[in-house]
């Protein structure tokens, strides 16, 4: 099984997360024309792969990802990894001065997102957006990219359950947006 990101941060919260002791390699790769540094790890683990395909997440997860079987209690947890690897926690000013914070999850899997958002319906009441934002170049691929957004209020309520548990495995770099804009009181 591998994990690659250009996070570095990331692989190495992967790493710990899973207590592995494989070393975190750095790759240079070059794709759609640009060369890209990726952080990747590589280790075996038949029970591993096993339990992810029994709770939905199977190779080539990018297209086939659908609502992952995962207890309730764990479902924030679950999401919290779903932003740090593929979201956006944004926290800035608009044209009109107005202060916004953002919680944003990107997938080429629309059924996936569909099923983000509606735990997050049923078990918060909040409601997000989910628009195809952009059909990749043909020499990019045939997939469209999604995104599900939710706006200022929603991505507070979001985010005060995203990091409830403050020894919870996060990436501190997205932690560190919620707390500056919970502590400027600019939510």
């Amino acid at each position: 099984m591998g994990f690659s990101s250009k996070d570095r941060d990331l692989a190495e919260l992967f790493r710990q997360s899973l207590g592995l002791t494989a070393a975190i390699r750095k790759r240079r790769r070059k794709r759609w024309g640009k060369i890209w540094t990726c952080y990747e790890i590589s280790f075996s683990s038949v029970r591993l792969a096993h339990w992810f395909q029994l709770i939905g997440i199977m190779p080539r997860k990018s297209l086939r990802l659908g609502a992952l079987q995962v207890p309730h209690q764990l479902f924030f947890h679950t999401l919290r990894g779903l932003v740090d690897g593929d979201g956006s926690i944004a926290r800035y000013t608009d044209r009109k001065g107005r202060h916004r914070f953002s919680i944003r999850l990107y997938s080429a899997s629309e059924p996936h997102l569909i099923w983000v958002a509606g735990v997050l319906r049923e078990r918060l009441g909040v409601t997000g957006s989910l628009v195809m934002i952009r059909r990749k170049k043909r020499t990019l691929g045939r997939h469209p990219i999604y995104q599900l957004a939710y706006g200022r209020e929603a991505s507070r309520l979001v985010a005060s359950f995203l990091y409830a548990d403050p020894v919870a495995p996060r990436l501190d770099r997205k932690w560190i947006r919620w707390v500056a804009a919970e502590q400027s009181g600019r939510l």
